[in-house]
């Protein structure tokens, strides 16, 4: 449970610290794959057999690395890719009932990437990476869009590097 109450924190203080503009950019990990995240007991994640990772148990890493056609997979990642979009979910809920100094809600000024070390083909690849940005930035980026990268490996990673760098414009960076 304390995974949870800490995201809960992390999520106030993200609040807060743009409300008082303390700051303009925050980054939060919920932690690699590679970092053996687990989740709390109560979420009931099964224990993976030992990987060729090494891994075992009810961390999201073992999961990871095991074969996509075990039918155990798929249920045991879903809890994980659920948990995350909650907390996702939460940290936006907050910033839209969350008012800046002017009184509109801080979503309205923000933009959110959220994305994942995960794409399809198998551990730790980044190919078909699913990336979400919520919010406009005050109306600088367009909403309501879906882009689906085409072409080969380095086009595909080139409109990632595109979004990152049109993000770093709007910054002032």
């Amino acid at each position: 449970e304390a995974r949870d109450q800490a995201m809960d924190a992390f999520t106030q203080l993200i609040a807060l610290a743009f409300r008082c503009d303390i700051t303009r950019v925050v980054g939060l990990a919920f932690g690699n794959g590679a970092a053996r995240f687990s989740l709390p007991a109560s979420y009931n994640v099964p224990a993976s057999p030992r990987v060729d990772s090494g891994d075992s148990g009810d961390q999201m890493h073992a999961w990871t690395h095991r074969p996509k056609d075990d039918p155990a997979t798929l249920p045991a990642l879903q809890i994980f890719y659920r948990w995350l979009s909650e907390r996702v979910a939460q940290i936006i809920d907050t910033l839209v009932a969350t008012p800046d100094a002017d009184g509109r809600p801080l979503m309205d000024s923000t933009l959110l990437l959220w994305t994942s070390e995960f794409g399809s083909g198998g551990p730790h690849t980044n190919g078909n990476l699913p990336v979400i940005l919520a919010g406009n930035a005050c109306g600088s980026f367009v909403t309501g869009r879906h882009f689906e990268a085409t072409g080969d490996r380095i086009a595909k990673a080139r409109v990632m590097h595109q979004i990152m760098v049109s993000m770093i414009h709007h910054m002032g960076l």
